[in-house]
């Protein structure tokens, strides 16, 4: 470990063993967050420890074998300031090295670890669930969702679940509210996607999350969560709703711990709430509307599954885990990220929100008439909060002018002075929204169909002449089936018909970027690698010699042998020192200069010395 070093003092009583714990950049096996203990590598579980007491136990071993040592070496009395006993202050000292020493941490399980999952110290992981993630039988799973919800809401359920397992839901900015009677089947779905993520997720409280006094109601997140879970949550008096949107948006916020210093966190779990209540929606402009996903089980009655067949299922579902997560990727997969990005949710919005249905209301004189000025919608709301029983606190919410405000989320136009009909008329709204309670305005369309711009986005490969072929003309390059030393080449790429598969030595400032992504049949995929590279800076690109796979090349302007080779799966990292060559054949490309970049990719840690390593703080990067 080098975050301590054993030292030995002799004097005329004897000799004693005591730890020195390291100053300096260099500690890399020992984290600090909030001026405490966060976690320390454990070398024999080749995981990260968060139980302080570890390091008690691993310095603790090295004190006594160096007695040993120390020992057979014919000291006739060694004694050992070891920091199980408190009286040897090696404790106490330690404690007041954390205090000093400033943060140096990564967030530990950043991303799942299955049973079988391979790990090593960089993937800062300290837990494994306990499941392994592949194809397996979950019938008992069905049946039980089957019967507790339909076949949208299952969905919606199961994309979230999905989300999590792809390591998306770090980017997509959603929170999931199971609504509905108790009893009727909300906390069976949060108990199994507990079971689904057990050590990667905490349980908080929503209602606290959102009440302005409230000071530690993020403490719950400070284990770095994937999922967070609120069984009995309350959103239907939401005072700030700042903290709730800041971690569904996965912002950068401060941590407030008690008793401990502020430190910067960035939240990456997704929040599930079971409610009796709905969530408080009070006005379009609402950042809930865009981030809340509602779930309402099908069953309006408690326990509609009867208790022996329920204990049952729930028993054997708890062997269908990895069947299970499989499934939910799948589903997931099919969908994609973007599936519920325009959805809303109209259910929740008209039962907490009255303007919503003073909209609905007066949905047919809106719609027959071509605007309607401020002053007679404001009578128009007036008479309907009257007809409804509208209490005078929801009334208070809309003075006429944020009525004014808020009736414009429902129109295309407003104008401050018009004449209509001759007549001049002030606040005129026109060209009302039909849509709005049907179509995509603020109802749940959850799927959007792709615009013209976004296939411009695909990568497309169309030309034969290959631009890199000019920029590295002067780059010695030879055939592969005439090989030879490149000490003894002498042709250059200028030389060669690049339609055949040859070898070429670029200069070290190109780097390429190599996609192999593969479909579920284990074929490497070109509409997966196409999609995959279009969401890099666009380039120079060409498919790779077997015509399925994509290069992307960009000048690089740093480091190239600080770079890490793996990106992600099956997508690589290429750098070229030396003799380091590409192999390659012209098949189709784009016409697209090369690009240059600085930034974005993973690095390498920077070993120093033995037993010293750099600063561990990791850059996050986008994973496909």
């Amino acid at each position: 470990m080098n975050f301590y070093s054993i030292v030995v003092t002799n004097s005329k009583n004897g000799t004693e063993v005591c730890p020195d714990f390291h100053t300096g950049d260099k500690n890399s096996d020992l984290m600090i967050r909030g001026k405490s203990f966060y976690a320390v590598w454990n070398e024999e579980a080749g995981l990260w420890s968060t139980n302080e007491y570890d390091v008690q136990r691993v310095v603790d071993k090295a004190l006594y074998d160096k007695k040993t040592e120390l020992e057979n070496a014919g000291s006739p009395f060694v004694k050992v300031l070891a920091m199980e006993s408190f009286r040897s202050g090696s404790w106490s000292k330690y404690k007041e090295y954390l205090s000093k020493m400033p943060d140096r941490f990564t967030p530990l399980d950043d991303k799942l670890v299955f049973a079988d999952t391979e790990v090593k110290k960089s993937d800062h992981a300290s837990k494994r669930l306990p499941y392994t993630l592949a194809k397996a039988d979950h019938k008992a799973y069905d049946e039980m969702i089957d019967l507790l919800y339909s076949p949208e809401e299952r969905q919606k359920i199961e994309w979230a679940i999905g989300s999590i397992l792809s390591g998306d839901s770090k980017k997509i900015e959603k929170f999931y509210v199971l609504y509905g009677k108790g009893g009727t089947g909300k906390g069976t779905v949060l108990k199994i996607i507990g079971k689904l993520f057990e050590g990667y997720d905490t349980v908080f409280d929503s209602k606290a999350l959102c009440l302005d006094s409230k000071d530690f109601s993020m403490e719950s997140f400070r284990t770095n969560p994937l999922v967070a879970i609120d069984e009995d949550g309350d959103l239907s008096h939401i005072e700030i709703a700042t903290r709730l949107n800041s971690i569904v948006s996965h912002e950068r916020v401060l941590m407030n711990e008690k008793g401990k210093p502020h430190y910067p966190y960035v939240p990456h779990c997704t929040l599930f709430i079971g409610s009796n209540d709905p969530v408080k929606i009070k006005d379009q402009e609402s950042g809930l509307i865009r981030r809340l996903i509602d779930i309402e089980p099908k069953n309006k009655k408690a326990n509609p599954i009867p208790g022996k067949k329920y204990n049952n299922l729930m028993e054997r579902i708890g062997f269908e885990l990895g069947g299970i997560a499989y499934h939910c990727l799948q589903v997931y997969k099919q969908l994609g990220r973007h599936f519920y990005d325009e959805y809303k949710p109209i259910g929740m919005m008209y039962r907490t929100n009255a303007f919503l249905n003073f909209i609905e209301d007066r949905y047919d004189v809106f719609s027959m008439q071509d605007g309607v000025s401020l002053k007679n919608a404001f009578v128009m709301w007036n008479a309907f909060c009257d007809e409804a029983g509208i209490d005078d606190r929801t009334r208070k919410a809309y003075p006429r002018h944020k009525f004014g405000d808020e009736l414009k989320n429902y129109f295309d136009e407003f104008v401050p002075v018009t004449r209509v009909n001759g007549i001049q008329v002030r606040s005129w709204y026109s060209g009302f929204k039909k849509g709005c309670l049907s179509g995509t305005d603020i109802t749940n369309v959850p799927k959007k169909e792709e615009t013209a711009a976004e296939q411009d986005d695909i990568l497309k490969l169309e030309c034969t002449t290959s631009l890199l072929d000019e920029i590295l003309k002067d780059c010695k390059a030879q055939y592969e089936e005439k090989m030879k030393p490149w000490g003894k080449v002498t042709t250059y790429l200028r030389d060669l018909d690049t339609r055949q598969i040859h070898y070429l030595i670029p200069p070290e400032w190109l780097i390429m970027i190599d996609f192999d992504l593969k479909n579920e049949q284990g074929e490497k995929d070109i509409q997966l690698n196409l999609e995959a590279a279009s969401k890099w800076p666009k380039t120079y690109a060409e498919f790779s010699k077997s015509g399925a796979g994509v290069h992307l090349y960009y000048r690089y302007t740093g480091d190239t042998d600080a770079l890490l080779a793996l990106y992600a799966q099956n997508v690589e990292v290429k750098v070229y020192r030396g003799k380091a060559a590409i192999r390659r054949k012209v098949t189709l490309c784009n016409d697209v200069p090369i690009a240059t970049i600085s930034s974005g990719l993973p690095q390498k840690e920077k070993k120093e010395k033995k037993n010293s390593m750099i600063d561990i703080s990791v850059v996050e990067f986008e994973r496909y």
